[in-house]
């Protein structure tokens, strides 16, 4: 949210944030019969069934997906809200003008996953990219298993494309001549 400060002189500036999780605020009706208005998936359900459920998302504290579907009088669709969410707070009322239905007001505010990776392998299958959340790209060196009578120079050369990187590569893995025999894993590091 933006913030607005008051200088010394009694001038204002306004300070530009990003824009934060959003919260989604709404009431809705839960009737107590099968109104002629009314259009149930499975058939008429009591207002305490979906209470149930409700407590059952509150309790659980566990996000869940909040989706929306809008459509014109003439069923044309409008827009859709589709969006992942966790339920913050919700106040059940039977302050309604409606004989014995219920009024419930909910809190939702939106959920992002701080967990969330994603491992993108490189052409060569030999490293890969991890993207983590927020943007935040680390690179995996690309690693090679040596095989009886391989030498530094051979593997840099078909690895890398020529012997520009062959001092960074010796560096890397603590190897001080280009003939030395490499039993194992080298890193090759990343292109």
């Amino acid at each position: 949210m933006n913030e607005t400060v008051k200088l010394i002189n009694d001038a204002e500036v306004n300070i530009l944030k990003k824009e934060g999780l959003k919260e989604i605020t709404f009431e809705f009706i839960l009737p107590a019969y099968k109104y002629p208005f009314t259009n149930f998936r499975y058939g008429y359900e009591s207002p305490q069934h979906f209470l149930s459920k409700i407590e059952r998302l509150k309790r659980e504290q566990r996000p869940f997906q909040f989706i929306i579907v809008r459509q014109y009088p003439t069923g044309k669709n409008y827009f859709n809200t589709n969006i992942k969410v966790s339920l913050e707070d919700y106040d059940v009322s039977d302050d309604t003008d409606e004989f014995m239905d219920i009024k419930v007001s909910v809190k939702l505010k939106e959920y992002k996953n701080p967990r969330s990776t994603t491992l993108e392998l490189l052409e060569d299958k030999l490293g890969a990219y991890i993207t983590m959340p927020r943007g935040i790209t680390k690179i995996i060196d690309r690693v090679y298993t040596t095989k009886a009578g391989e030498v530094l120079w051979q593997i840099c050369r078909e690895q890398t494309g020529g012997l520009e990187r062959l001092g960074e590569i010796m560096n890397e893995n603590g190897l001080n001549s280009l003939n030395q025999y490499l039993p194992g894993v080298l890193r090759i590091g990343n292109k």
